[in-house]
């Protein structure tokens, strides 16, 4: 059989004579492991088995040794291989190239035992890519050709170590049972039994096809196919998009997306997302990720949107006025024509119904919110006084007032302005500023209305309010002036002093005193009578012995005189003397202190008993007591000299 040559290089310095010598037995390899007797058969270098009878070729006609002589061993031929011929067997060659040996035969490497290659002369059998199943079917030429895997099959390579491979096949590297690798022709296509393969895929019609291919339009069709939902048969089963796998990004797990329940219908994924899905962008606010893009309700602005203020569905509604959103907070925009925010509250919107009248707005009596501002009065022209929330240091608005009037009076002077003060008790004596009015009766806990009843009470000292000199027009209005008790000798409780102060206009206010001052002492009264002269007090009472103490005598009763209103009497006499001792000192007049004077002195006593002296006069009585407060006055008192002065 006609072959392509394969070009043979030079020995590369093989010993032939060497080899020509030798006479172990052949080492025979292979790739599958196959017995080595069968290629000794073939190749019978010299010292190897002789051939068996009857496999000679009797029609032999060459020299006995020559190339072709029939042979049954080795030695049979001068170049010391007896191998296979073309029918029969007989001597060969040594050779160096395929030029070396006759036609219809190539020069091809065998090895003997000791693992030596030696080029001979070989039938040339073309064996490349014929099936095999041991490397000894493929060992015709050479017995370093070897039956390797090839496509989807096992067919014969060969050796080309030594030899070049013909076009169409590979010098490759194969890796051998023993670990060393030996190098083999192999096809450049990778296939040696043929595949009709349009698409390319290794799929189609021909022994090394990888399998059927039922689209050679498309190489991803094809009996190892992966079925995918597209109404097509991937992998040649003969069924469409069955047991297919969601290809992983096809369907958004993000979201409201997690819930979804994907289907192959018609050829293409349906997510079948749930009811909340929305696409491309969100258009409801439910705090869900509608659309399945990682943010929840990124459409919204929460920040300034009044429908979605600070959250989902939170609109900034007000019945009297227009809302917006502010940080994400709802605040008034405008109030609707008629109504005002009088309480600052934004959660109640414009709760004043009110109607302008006019521009200027002086407190009144009636509580009439003239200009619409939210107060009866005019905020811009205010300072404004709360005991209760205010701080001095405040700068005296209705949403930041100060605590004292005193404060606020030296703010509304600076800045031309009145002072409005809310309900509460305020502790200060008041000193009017001229010019600066003070309105009272103002709620700050219901945005400064005026309407509830709540008192502004002023209380300091015993005089509540003065006022100096005050010409400019000044109005106190609601307002409780409470003085302080008097304590002090003859001191007043005056509720409000004003001195030259024409200016001062009260209205609508309480002004209360408190209790004046206990009065001064009363003068002296005149002294009074002399009391009568007490009784003689009585002697002593004698004894028979000396030795013996007298009893004491008592002493003489106290003269009386009787007053018109108090009776009064000197005191009793003195007891009589005893025992060498004086009688002793007259009792006290009666009262005492009062008129009663004190009353005689008791009887002397010499050394012996008897009687007693006479008891002394009484003094005069002492200075009568204190009167008793005087009256109060019966009048409201009077204006004298530019003071109040209360009537006698």
């Amino acid at each position: 059989m006609p072959i392509s040559t394969r070009a043979l290089p030079a020995l590369l310095g093989l010993g032939l004579s060497c080899l020509a010598a030798c006479d172990e037995a052949t080492d025979v390899l292979t790739q599958d492991g196959a017995d080595a007797a069968s290629t000794a058969d073939r190749f019978l270098p010299p010292g190897g088995d002789a051939f068996e009878p009857g496999l000679r070729d009797a029609g032999a006609d060459a020299a006995p040794g020559e190339f072709g002589a029939l042979c049954t061993a080795a030695e049979d031929c001068a170049s010391g291989w007896c191998i296979e011929l073309v029918e029969r067997r007989g001597c060969t060659t040594l050779c160096g190239q395929p030029e070396d040996c006759p036609e219809g035969y190539t020069c091809a490497a065998v090895r003997n035992a000791g693992a030596d290659v030696t080029l001979i002369c070989v039938p040339a059998l073309n064996l490349l890519c014929q099936p095999c199943e041991a490397d000894a079917d493929c060992q015709r030429n050479s017995t370093l050709d070897r039956c390797l895997t090839v496509g989807r099959g096992t067919f014969c390579g060969g050796d080309c170590s030594q030899i070049a491979c013909p076009e169409g096949f590979t010098c490759s590297d194969v890796p051998g049972e023993d670990g060393q690798s030996t190098r083999q022709c192999l096809p450049t296509s990778g296939r040696c039994a043929g595949c009709m393969d349009p698409d390319g895929d290794g799929y189609g019609e021909g022994g090394d096809c990888a399998g059927i291919d039922c689209d050679e339009a498309d190489s991803s069709v094809h009996e190892n196919g992966t079925e995918v939902c597209d109404g097509r048969d991937n992998d040649c089963d003969f069924m469409v998009d069955e047991e297919v796998t969601l290809p992983p990004g096809t369907c958004s797990g993000v979201g409201e997306c997690v819930q979804a329940a994907p289907l192959c219908l018609g050829g293409a994924w349906d997510c079948r997302y749930p009811g909340s899905y929305e696409s491309p962008s969100e258009t409801r606010c439910d705090g869900l990720d509608n659309n399945c893009d990682g943010a929840v309700d990124e459409a919204f602005d929460f920040q300034t949107d009044a429908r979605n203020c600070g959250r989902c569905r939170n609109e900034c509604l007000y019945a009297t006025a227009d809302g917006r959103c502010d940080v994400g907070l709802c605040v008034l925009s405008a109030c609707l024509p008629g109504w005002i925010d009088l309480n600052g509250n934004a959660a109640d919107g414009c709760e004043h119904e009110c109607i302008v009248q006019s521009d200027t707005d002086l407190p009144d009596h009636d509580n009439v919110d003239a200009d619409c501002d939210g107060i009866d009065g005019e905020v811009e022209r205010a300072v404004f006084v709360d005991t209760l929330s205010g701080d001095d240091q405040a700068p005296g608005t209705r949403e930041a007032p100060l605590r004292t009037i005193a404060a606020g009076q030296t703010l509304a002077a600076a800045q031309g302005k009145a002072v409005y003060v809310s309900r509460g008790t305020y502790e200060e004596q008041l000193t009017l500023v001229e010019g600066v009015s003070i309105y009272g009766g103002y709620d700050a806990g219901r945005g400064w209305r005026r309407d509830g009843g709540g008192e502004t009470v002023v209380t300091g000292n015993t005089t509540a309010a003065r006022g100096d000199r005050i010409g400019q027009p000044t109005t106190l209005q609601r307002l409780r002036l409470r003085a302080e008790d008097a304590e002090g000798e003859g001191e007043s409780s005056v509720a409000l002093v004003l001195v030259a102060s024409n200016g001062v206009v009260v209205e609508d206010s309480i002004l209360e005193s408190g209790h004046g001052g206990p009065g001064r002492p009363g003068m002296d009264g005149n002294a009074g009578s002399n009391g009568a002269a007490g009784g003689d007090g009585q002697d002593a009472q004698d004894s028979a012995n000396i030795f013996q103490d007298c009893d004491r005598r008592g002493g003489g009763g106290g003269g009386q005189t009787m007053c018109p209103d108090v009776v009064t009497s000197g005191g009793n006499g003195g007891t009589g003397g005893v025992n060498d001792q004086d009688g002793a000192q007259g009792g006290t007049g009666m009262p005492s202190p009062g008129n009663g004077a004190p009353g005689g002195g008791g009887g002397r006593q010499e050394n012996e008993c008897g009687n007693s002296g006479v008891g002394f006069t009484g003094e005069p009585g002492g200075r009568g007591e204190a009167g008793v407060d005087g009256a109060p006055g019966a009048g409201p008192g009077l204006i004298v000299d530019a003071l109040w002065v209360g009537a006698p």
